[in-house]
């Protein structure tokens, strides 16, 4: 049996931690206001949309990607056997994709 050597908190402070987070996140909330509203306003410029050469299946695959430094061979591989399987393959990447990336992506995608 292994004993942790950690004193588990005590009731006021994890009291005190609570009270704190209740003051606090409120003040969070309203600093979030415009940096929110900024990223609503250009969120349309700043999204790439790149149209693949599959026509749309009856199936579709949504593959998140987050790759920032390339995407993996074992991406292709996956998106090739989902395409193979009937599926119109909606690949949604949170960075940007190398245009060598971008080229060899959307010969599988929808």
């Amino acid at each position: 049996r292994v004993q942790s050597k950690m004193q588990p908190e005590s009731k006021l402070v994890r009291e005190t931690k609570r009270a704190i987070h209740k003051l606090v996140d409120p003040i969070a909330a309203i600093l979030e206001i415009f940096p929110q509203w900024l990223h609503d306003r250009n969120f349309a410029k700043n999204v790439c949309v790149t149209e693949g050469v599959i026509p749309l299946q009856k199936k579709i695959a949504i593959c998140p990607l987050f790759q920032p430094d390339g995407l993996h061979p074992s991406t292709f591989l996956t998106v090739k056997h989902l395409a193979q399987k009937g599926y119109g393959i909606v690949a949604v990447s949170n960075c940007k994709l190398a245009d060598k990336d971008l080229k060899n992506l959307s010969k599988s995608v929808t």
